[in-house]
């Protein structure tokens, strides 16, 4: 699975565990935000909840187009569509697969969304953002 391409890392992301609270109260699609220290920026992620035939999962993405490096949700905290039953990018379509942050429809097809790992603690949970060494100079 490829990647949209993101410029050298100047200043290494250290490794965090970030709380999310109340998101066993998630409806099928609805999402919690949550920010981390990304280096050089603060970095924006979601927590979705994915209820379906296949089960109930919790699931966490970087808030970041596999296309172009815009904000998913343009500021809304609106990731899902449930129209297409997908992760959709508000600014140019590409929908990615809930489950998987696999692109399978529009501008960015077999690309993915950055994946965190999901833990579960109490009514809420613990996304696990990993660390990312700094590019050499």
């Amino acid at each position: 699975m490829r990647r949209a391409s993101s410029p050298p890392r100047r200043v290494a992301r250290p490794a965090q565990r970030i709380a999310v609270p109340e998101v066993d109260g998630l409806d099928h699609g609805q999402a919690r935000t949550f920010t981390f220290d990304d280096g050089e920026a603060e970095g924006r992620g979601f927590v979705l909840m994915v209820r379906d035939a296949e089960g109930e999962q919790l699931v966490a993405y970087r808030n970041r187009c596999a296309h172009v490096s815009f904000d998913l949700d343009m500021g809304t905290g609106e990731f899902w569509s449930a129209k297409l039953g997908r992760i959709y990018c508000r600014t140019h379509g590409a929908c990615y697969e809930p489950r998987t942050g696999v692109c399978d429809r529009g501008p960015c097809v077999g690309a993915s969304l950055e994946t965190f790992a999901v833990e579960r603690e109490g009514e809420g949970a613990v996304i696990v953002v990993p660390a990312e060494a700094a590019a050499d100079a």
